[in-house]
């Protein structure tokens, strides 16, 4: 994508890109509460990870695409998914949602390759 193209799609992405983050938050918040894996729930959490990740990597946030894909990874391998693994996707999002602030103000994704090292499997 051009940065002609990036410009006129983030407001749009920003947008879109918060509505998945808050899906995804109240998922994770969902899951940890109840103690236990609702499968309505994951596809929820799966549905909104999947969508940003896609959306990410077609406008060029890769770290974020990532992160994302990441976390779809670890919902298809339940296996792995404990309230350790919820909490560390859960501060990943925050580091995501601070990434999202950054591309809005500076136009500028940060860095999540330790966010991203330490969710893969």
């Amino acid at each position: 994508m051009t940065p002609a193209d990036q410009a006129k799609y983030k407001a749009l992405y920003i947008q879109t890109s918060r509505q998945y983050l808050d899906k995804i938050d109240q998922a994770l918040l969902e899951l940890l509460e109840n103690d236990q894996l609702n499968d309505e729930t994951l596809k929820e959490l799966f549905i909104a990870a999947h969508s940003l990740s896609g959306q990410s990597r077609v406008i060029g946030y890769n770290y974020i695409g990532e992160y994302a894909a990441l976390i779809q990874k670890n919902i298809e391998e339940k296996v792995t998914l404990d309230t350790s693994i919820l909490q560390l996707i859960q501060n990943g999002i925050t580091r995501v949602a601070e990434s999202i602030e950054a591309i809005e103000k500076d136009d500028k994704e940060l860095d999540l390759t330790e966010e991203i090292n330490k969710l893969k499997l």
